[in-house]
């Protein structure tokens, strides 16, 4: 009996943080994710806006996420990793865009709303980047975005 209790609760857990890449198991997602754009190499414009280290080039990848469901979700760009096809996964970055409104920053999104950003990375020039890894919070599943 336990075991099934802890069966049908990761399934209503695993639903509630998802992709719209891949299919799921059990009830809708009511948090989503999904890549839109990408730009490579991205060269920040403007002042105090840095060059990437000597070898590695920005990365920028649009993100949309959205809340269908009845809770407020938390969101973060440091939720979000690129992964490179040596299976090199990096970090995201805060500079380059300073107070941009078209970064994705950080915050809460209110139920039913939707919100869209660019994400930076600083990899190694002319590294494939084939993925983003979304771990939406401590303790929930995470969610490869495969990019286009």
């Amino acid at each position: 009996m336990r075991a099934r209790r802890f069966a049908i609760l990761l399934a209503i857990f695993v639903g509630n943080v998802a992709c719209t890449q891949a299919p799921t198991v059990g009830p809708a997602p009511t948090f989503t994710a999904s890549v839109v754009a990408i730009k490579r190499p991205y060269v920040p414009q403007g002042p105090g806006r840095p060059a990437a280290k000597t070898g590695n080039e920005w990365v920028s990848v649009q993100l949309q996420l959205v809340n269908t469901g009845s809770a407020v979700r938390q969101f973060s760009y440091d939720d979000f990793k690129l992964v490179t096809a040596d299976h090199s996964r990096w970090e995201s970055s805060n500079l380059g865009y300073g107070n941009d409104p078209a970064r994705l920053g950080f915050g809460q999104l209110d139920p039913k709303d939707t919100v869209l950003g660019w994400i930076m990375y600083e990899v190694p020039i002319g590294s494939p980047a084939v993925s983003v890894i979304w771990s939406p919070s401590p303790g929930n599943q995470s969610v490869t975005l495969n990019l286009p």
